[in-house]
């Protein structure tokens, strides 16, 4: 099952997944549109970073797309008990199969609550 979202809701989250995109590495300006668009639809919307286990030899964050960029860390929105970023589209995938169905070497992750609007602060003046 899907997020639930007004049309004008997801409208929005799509402007943000284009002007954003995954491979732009702005994944925390895209965490912060679906943050601000979720919150009012459910308080229970937080911000979520995946990256390495501390205690395992990863270094980065590797997502089951073609050709993956390498990041040390990837930021998202979790609203209506989904992951909503760049990978999973506006549809979302559900919190607790998100790690599995899109990271390679899930086991060596962990996902941390974080305040998406502390995250790259001026990553919008990179564009």
């Amino acid at each position: 099952m899907a997020v639930t979202w007004e049309p004008q809701e997801r409208a929005e989250i799509e402007v943000g997944i284009r002007r954003h995109p995954l491979a732009s590495g702005r994944c925390a300006a895209l965490a912060r549109v679906v943050y601000r668009v979720g919150k009012p639809r459910d308080e229970a919307t937080r911000g979520r970073q995946v990256r390495p286990l501390r205690r395992s030899a990863a270094r980065y964050v590797v997502p089951r797309t073609p050709h993956p960029p390498l990041w040390g860390s990837h930021t998202l929105t979790e609203t209506q008990e989904h992951g909503v970023d760049g990978l999973t589209g506006v549809e979302g995938c559900a919190a607790s199969e998100y790690l599995a169905r899109h990271w390679l070497y899930a086991e060596a992750l962990e996902v941390h609550d974080v305040d998406v609007f502390s995250v790259d602060q001026n990553i919008e003046a990179d564009e």
